[in-house]
């Protein structure tokens, strides 16, 4: 447990660097208020303990200091719930960029529940935190305050006091330590809950068709996860009120215990009768500090989620939202020389290789990728696109290696549709231009009686799949990109649309000057291509126009 602690510590001390001086400041007028509230407690018990009406000392004394513990108070946990949101809006942006850097294939291993629940679940417990730590930190110096005042009273009864209050906190935090264990439960209920979501929503086609699949997800799985975080959030819920109902008896058993040992200590009645007014006055502060500490226990559980979020996310290209565009220039020639990816693979199970693979694309030239489902064709597109690193080989553009430091420039050279695409809804080139090209292009494609365009943005994304392909290829056209890649365009297409892209857009995007990368499977439509490389088992078997029998795969693949 320690060597999991220590580096969350590490994170959390590295959010905190940058508002140092200002959490001074906030610990400093918290003091001030601890100060405040520890006078006024003086006063009250001066002159309780006088006998006498109150003294106009106490009275003019008293608004000053009720001022500002009333103030203090309010500047303190101001002060701490702003840079408390301050370190919640710098994760979010610190987070989000990660993810936006991220390698693919570290955000394709990363199942999209748990990035979710990173993001809106544990930085939500983070923004939690930034409000406890108000009341907090104010808690914990008045506290400290009334320790001394009493400490100033009588040192005996303090000793004692402390010692019966040690007591009392160990069965208290053996309570917590029960409580603090379900936290790490609640927080996978909560992931795997995510994920039903997710499954809810995305397979809710397929849960309608078939009765029994909705049976076993809904009762088998959905409510049983809900049954299971309701159980282990009340059990939490159980052990963190038995601990605060535990402290708030310890301050009877600690009067109880002042009244039995006080007259061995030498405490006359009016020490003791200030010592109880002030372990009175502190059961406020102390309850706070005890109810705080779910929230600050649930914290470390999601600094811990994060933490491993942001490291896993590292990146090597870490200037991608640097500023500035890229250098433009006329694409030639683009190379993969040897080139092999390994997938990630569970131990003892055999990965999926996909080359080495040589191949040479031209200026205009149109290269049809096909193979069976499984084969490897996306991989090799990612691996064009310089969207997965290189196991070994290279790739080289115009002849210049393309290498970390200059791949996401590479990048720039491409448009790409894939087969699990995503569509926004705004256009990159959002002049009046830009728009009265896309309103053309939306005549062109048939869908400009769904689809308008306002202010740089589509007025609807909610279309068939075939159509918002259909609004992802105007987007490739506004770019103006020299490489595109079309993963299975076609398939959503129908006939009529399938055609027009094999027999006019291709050949329109060729003699532009483009250079054409094809996911197919439509080998109706083959003759559109200069040349067809096919994969089998992530090797690359032949070239041509014509599409070969299926067969081993061979050991080594094929140059063009």
């Amino acid at each position: 447990m320690k060597a999991q602690v220590k580096p969350v510590i590490a994170f959390a001390v590295e959010l905190l660097r940058p508002y140092w001086r200002r959490l001074l400041v906030a610990a400093a007028i918290g003091c001030l208020n601890s100060f405040a509230a520890v006078s006024l407690l003086a006063i009250i018990d001066r002159e309780l303990r006088s006998g006498t009406a109150a003294s106009l000392s106490a009275l003019a004394a008293f608004p000053g200091f009720f001022v500002v513990m009333l103030a203090s108070e309010i500047a303190s946990g101001a002060e701490t719930g702003f840079i408390g949101q301050e370190i919640v809006a710098s994760l979010r942006k610190e987070m989000t960029k990660k993810v936006l850097l991220a390698p693919i294939p570290e955000i394709e291993q990363v199942q999209s529940h748990r990035v979710l629940a990173a993001l809106q679940q544990d930085v939500g417990n983070l923004s939690g935190f930034s409000r406890a730590l108000t009341y907090f930190v104010v808690a914990v110096c008045e506290v400290l305050g009334c320790a001394i005042y009493l400490l100033y009273f009588s040192a005996p009864m303090f000793l004692a006091s402390a010692a019966v209050w040690a007591g009392s906190y160990l069965v208290t935090r053996y309570v917590l330590k029960g409580a603090y264990a379900t936290l790490a439960d609640e927080r996978a209920a909560y992931d795997e809950l995510q994920k039903h979501y997710g499954a809810l929503i995305n397979g809710a086609k397929e849960l309608k068709i078939s009765r029994e699949r909705r049976e076993r997800f809904y009762r088998g799985e959905l409510v049983s996860t809900i049954h299971r975080l309701r159980d282990v959030i009340n059990k939490s819920a159980t052990l963190f009120l038995a601990a605060s109902a535990l402290d708030n008896a310890s301050f009877f058993l600690l009067a109880g215990a002042l009244l039995a040992l006080a007259p061995h200590l030498g405490a006359d009645t009016a020490t003791l009768s200030s010592f109880v007014l002030a372990i009175l006055f502190m059961r406020t502060p102390v309850s706070m500090v005890i109810l705080s500490l779910p929230e600050f226990s649930r914290v470390r559980v999601s600094f811990e989620k994060v933490r491993e979020l942001s490291e896993r996310f590292a990146s090597l290209e870490s200037d991608l939202l640097a500023e500035g565009a890229p250098a433009k220039i006329e694409f030639k020639e683009l190379e993969l020389r040897g080139a092999q990816y390994v997938f990630p693979h569970a131990a003892g199970a055999m990965p999926f290789t996909l080359g080495p693979i040589d191949l040479v694309l031209k200026k205009g030239e149109i290269l049809f990728v096909t193979g069976e489902n499984g084969s490897g064709k996306t991989t090799l597109v990612k691996l064009l696109l310089g969207l997965y690193p290189l196991k070994q080989g290279e790739i080289r553009l115009n002849g210049e290696l393309v290498t970390d430091a200059n791949r996401d420039d590479y990048r720039q050279n491409f448009s790409a549709i894939f087969f699990d695409f995503y569509l926004f809804d705004d256009l990159i080139v959002a002049d009046e231009a830009a728009s009265e090209a896309v309103r053309s292009y939306l005549e062109r494609l048939n869908i400009a009686h769904k689809v308008t365009v306002e202010e740089g943005r589509l007025s609807t994304l909610e279309l068939s799949t075939g159509q918002r392909k259909r609004l992802a290829l105007i987007g490739t056209y506004l770019e103006q990109r020299p490489l595109v890649v079309f993963d299975e365009w076609a398939a959503e297409q129908d006939p009529t649309f399938r055609r027009i892209f094999y027999t006019e857009i291709l050949g329109e995007l060729k003699r532009q000057g483009k250079t054409l990368i094809v996911v197919s499977h439509d080998d109706r439509y083959f003759g559109a291509a200069d040349r067809i490389l096919h994969i089998r088992e992530g090797k690359a078997v032949a070239e041509g126009h014509e599409r070969p029998k299926d067969g081993p795969a061979p050991a080594a693949s094929t140059s063009p």
